[in-house]
């Protein structure tokens, strides 16, 4: 793996340029970085409906070691046969989200709609299909159900290279695409 792992600018980049691909890709929106910023991390622009959003990032790994080291030191040889280990790392992302969501609804600037980018180890990914994202969002469904202020969370690469979509409806709910 590159030398890009090793800092944070870089690894935001990464993750915010691909976070767009996935949404455009998925909606056929366009979208424009307008600034980086803190809370949340970027504000973005659909370039067609002139909405302006923001985007969260975060990246769960299989452990607390760097994105950096987690690259380079573990690569495929993950051992992802043991279901400990993949609902450990289920666990963790569930973590992830609820620590963002609470963060958001204590200090993160709420002037635009805010979508939630969720990097996902692609070795994990790689065994994690459409099926297994539906269930796992069925398991944590307590979790899912009120995603505000988030509109929608997003979890990317998938095995295929596509995302999976949890999005909050008006009724307070979720609903998948």
């Amino acid at each position: 793996m590159s030398e890009q792992w090793q800092d944070k600018k870089s690894r935001e980049a990464f993750e915010i340029a691909e976070f767009i691909k996935h949404y455009e890709r998925h909606y056929g929106k366009r979208f424009e970085i307008v600034k980086k910023s803190e809370r949340p991390d970027y504000i973005v622009r659909d370039g067609v409906k002139e909405v302006l959003y923001g985007v969260e990032l975060t990246a769960v790994y299989l452990s607390d070691r760097s994105a950096y080291e987690e690259h380079i030191h573990h690569g495929s040889e993950i051992l992802l046969e043991d279901p400990d280990v993949m609902e450990n790392y289920q666990r963790r992302i569930v973590r992830a989200v609820a620590e963002k969501v609470q963060k958001a609804r204590k200090g993160y600037e709420l002037i635009n709609p805010l979508l939630l980018s969720v990097y996902v180890h692609e070795y994990v990914a790689a065994y994690l299909g459409f099926d297994e994202w539906k269930a796992f969002e069925l398991k944590y469904k307590e979790t899912f159900t009120n995603i505000a202020p988030f509109i929608e969370i997003v979890f990317w690469p998938l095995s295929n290279g596509e995302a999976y979509f949890i999005k909050q409806n008006l009724t307070g709910g979720n609903c998948s695409e």
